[in-house]
């Protein structure tokens, strides 16, 4: 996962929050909007798939093509 990688995924969860989930694309839209997110984040978030349920915002990252942290075992 890359610096770019981290600040996006902060960035998202800014506008998002912790209670939002489990949401589909529609709820994250209307919560960011709602919580004045820029259009840099609205166009990424409009960018989801419609039927898909997200259970945090790493699940909303991944799905957009960022980067992911490598579980160590």
């Amino acid at each position: 996962m890359t610096q770019t990688d981290v600040a996006g995924r902060s960035e998202l969860a800014a506008y998002l929050g912790k209670e939002v989930y489990p949401a589909n694309r529609q709820i994250l839209l209307d919560t960011a909007l709602r919580n004045g997110a820029p259009s840099g984040v609205l166009a990424r978030l409009q960018n989801l798939s419609d039927g898909r349920e997200f259970q945090n915002v790493q699940e909303v990252w991944a799905a957009l093509g960022g980067g992911t942290e490598e579980r160590r075992v």
